[in-house]
């Protein structure tokens, strides 16, 4: 009998790659929902995290896997899914039967030579902040073995419309400026390709882990090391602008033992070559 796997927020950049991770699986049935739904698509349910009454039907599905409340242009939206959106989840789940995934971020850590699962917390800007509240507010409110917590770092991938590697490309394509206004461009994070994380993600559901997790690739840059990517990959200078300031939440060393123990899928993608099939 297959497991029933709901993705609230389900047709965004993690979400549609978490689809194409559980295709083709016969021990999952995935339902996908967005704020709006999707009239065309039995498995597509309107769910607004904000609207307790949207949840009714929450409660029927094994694993919830909560992909809301990532980085929105509105920062008081963000905060909102991530406190009052999250107490309403809570409400609507049944904490002895169902697993709930609360998708992270490993910028919970903020600055630190070296960060593990058992590491404290110090988030330093308002979307880590919001989503340490988010982790706070499930392990309290539900028991820790209904309970998985992948802390992601940073994503990259087809589909993407924010983060720095989208910015970059269309920077480039476009003949712009590289504007990098709050820091001095030597900010570093771990990146990984969406479709790598969300097959991790897939490994983890399938193998009933609970806990928090470290989901992040080996591949580690500062923002001035990936533009001197770029730049050898177009064969060109490019014209950047950095601000003064130091940047937040540098991770020098992020461990992903864990998850190594755990024998989930190993990344195959490269930042490199996503680039190069961007930009060439």
């Amino acid at each position: 009998m297959s497991r029933s796997v709901l993705l609230i927020g389900g047709t965004g950049f993690v979400g549609s790659a978490l689809r194409r991770a559980f295709a083709g699986d016969e021990r999952f049935s995935v339902t996908y929902s967005s704020s709006k739904g999707d009239a065309s698509n039995p498995r597509a349910l309107a769910i607004d995290l904000l609207q307790p009454s949207s949840l009714a039907g929450v409660r029927s599905f094994d694993v919830v896997i909560n992909l809301t409340g990532q980085v929105t242009p509105s920062m008081e939206l963000c905060t909102s899914l991530n406190t009052t959106g999250i107490a309403n989840l809570i409400a609507a789940l049944d904490p002895e039967r169902q697993i709930l995934v609360q998708i992270s971020t490993t910028q919970v850590y903020g600055t630190a030579k070296q960060a593990d699962e058992s590491s404290p917390l110090r988030p330093e800007t308002p979307y880590a902040k919001a989503k340490a509240s988010a982790e706070s507010r499930v392990q309290q409110g539900l028991p820790a073995d209904q309970v998985l917590i992948p802390r992601l770092c940073n994503l990259y991938g087809p589909g993407q419309t924010k983060g720095l590697p989208w910015y970059l490309t269309e920077c480039i394509r476009n003949s712009r400026p590289i504007v990098i206004a709050d820091h001095d461009g030597t900010l570093r994070r771990h990146f990984l390709h969406v479709d790598d994380a969300a097959l991790i993600l897939h490994d983890l559901v399938s193998h009933a882990v609970t806990g928090i997790v470290n989901v992040a690739g080996s591949e580690c840059f500062s923002i001035r090391e990936i533009i001197a990517l770029c730049e050898g990959i177009v064969g060109r200078p490019l014209d950047v602008k950095y601000g003064s300031g130091s940047p937040h939440g540098n991770i020098d060393v992020l461990s992903t033992d864990k998850l190594s123990h755990l024998g989930s899928h190993h990344p195959t993608h490269r930042l490199e070559q996503y680039f190069r099939t961007q930009l060439l």
